[in-house]
């Protein structure tokens, strides 16, 4: 049985940068250790299954190009700035 990856948001942000199948191996990650957290968030404010599964998508668009870009400094959590963004979504 294969154990299940932990990465660090250090090396998540690494990871997006090298782009690839790195990033492909973290954003499967941060989708893994955040999707059901955001969509609870979304469905618990008035959204549903589909809305929910949008925002979600746009926000991790918007987090990738935020690390992509170098605006993401590391200052707060991957699971902070996801929170955030999908809230402003």
């Amino acid at each position: 049985m294969k154990k299940p990856e932990n990465l660090t948001d250090s090396e998540i942000l690494h990871g997006i940068i090298l782009g690839g199948p790195d990033l492909e191996r973290c954003l499967g990650y941060l989708y893994r250790q955040h999707y059901s957290v955001l969509e609870h968030y979304v469905q618990t404010n008035s959204g549903d299954q589909d809305d929910a599964a949008d925002i979600i998508q746009e926000c991790f668009l918007v987090f990738v190009r935020m690390v992509e870009d170098r605006k993401f400094r590391g200052e707060s959590s991957i699971k902070s700035v996801l929170y955030a963004i999908c809230r402003n979504l």
